[in-house]
């Protein structure tokens, strides 16, 4: 559980920097404090969605590493997919 608790958190801080809200990171933030991975997962991917921000590959790695690690099926987060920009890079 540890191992997830860390992942999640470094998911949470990759979705920040992307452009999430401080009111969702808060959400997200808290989920996790109380060991709900599937809900902080859950916002980040709704929230990032609703407000089409973009991501690169690496950002859809660390999702898919985190669903595998709470056996989530992609079909939980492949809308994602449509936010990785065409080169696979967001830019800076």
């Amino acid at each position: 559980m540890k191992r997830l608790s860390q992942s999640i958190l470094v998911l949470i801080a990759a979705a920040e920097k992307l452009g999430l809200n401080e009111e969702d990171v808060k959400i997200a933030t808290e989920f996790a404090t109380y060991y709900e991975f599937g809900l902080a997962f859950d916002q980040i991917v709704t929230q990032m969605f609703e407000y089409e921000i973009e991501i690169d590959n690496n950002f859809y790695l660390l999702l898919t590493t985190n669903a595998q690690m709470m056996n989530l099926e992609e079909d939980e987060y492949v809308c994602m997919k449509d936010l990785i920009r065409e080169n696979g890079n967001v830019p800076q």
